[in-house]
């Protein structure tokens, strides 16, 4: 499992009562992401929250300098 750091604003979406949800995560809130190459999850003061966007996001944001992996 590898953890990352938000830089900068990303927009992830959820699963919520049978609905997808988009949201903008924000460095200012805390939360960090971890992946294990197939599954996202948004880890924050509230819980682990498991994203439904494919997990190639971690290499596009981390490529955009948007998040940066941290050492676990």
């Amino acid at each position: 499992m590898r953890r990352y750091r938000l830089l900068s604003n990303i927009v992830l979406s959820f699963l919520l009562e049978g609905e997808q949800r988009d949201f903008i995560l924000s460095p200012d809130e805390g939360g960090a992401l971890e992946s294990d190459g197939q599954t996202v999850w948004y880890i924050n003061k509230h819980g682990r929250h498991e994203s439904i966007t494919t997990a190639n996001i971690i290499g596009v944001t981390v490529a955009q300098g948007l998040i940066e992996e941290v050492s676990s």
